[in-house]
């Protein structure tokens, strides 16, 4: 396998909502996995999850101004460019602000039903999320500009490379 480093743009985002199943792997946000992990073997969940997965995702992308992304592809691949992780974080020039639930639900209503998938664990992860944000203030201090690593994820198939 040969890594390259680039910019992630929305595009690889819906490319990656194929990225699903026990051969593949994913490259859906790790607490999509948590909250909503559906047998291994149910195809049409692992689908479902990873395009809910990866549209928030790029709902980050194009509505956060502090979000970026990048992807790390395999140019050895049969294909030439599988993205075998991607990962993001958060540029607050000025100093950390939060912008109300984008990081968790992006523009959707999150009491509004169908936001959720219908076996995600919706209380766990609003529960997470609003901790880590309550207490992100405090990990990030005062002064601009401050830096959030906060994503990654990695397809099964440089699992061996990674791990």
């Amino acid at each position: 396998m040969q890594f390259k480093l680039e910019p992630l743009v929305p595009a690889d985002l819906d490319a990656a909502k194929s990225y699903y199943g026990p051969e593949s792997g994913d490259l859906e946000a790790a607490m999509a996995g948590i909250c909503w992990h559906p047998d291994p073997s149910d195809l049409p969940t692992l689908k479902a999850r990873a395009e809910w997965s990866c549209q928030q995702q790029k709902d980050l992308f194009e509505i956060d101004p502090t979000t970026r992304f990048v992807k790390v592809i395999d140019t050895d691949a049969p294909t030439g460019r599988e993205i075998v992780a991607t990962g993001r974080w958060y540029e607050y020039i000025d100093g950390y602000k939060r912008y109300g639930d984008l990081e968790a639900i992006g523009l959707k209503d999150r009491d509004d039903p169908a936001t959720w998938p219908e076996d995600f664990n919706k209380t766990f992860y609003l529960g997470c999320i609003d901790e880590c944000m309550g207490a992100r203030p405090g990990w990030l201090g005062e002064g601009p500009p401050a830096f959030c690593g906060n994503r990654s994820a990695t397809s099964k198939s440089a699992w061996s490379i990674i791990y």
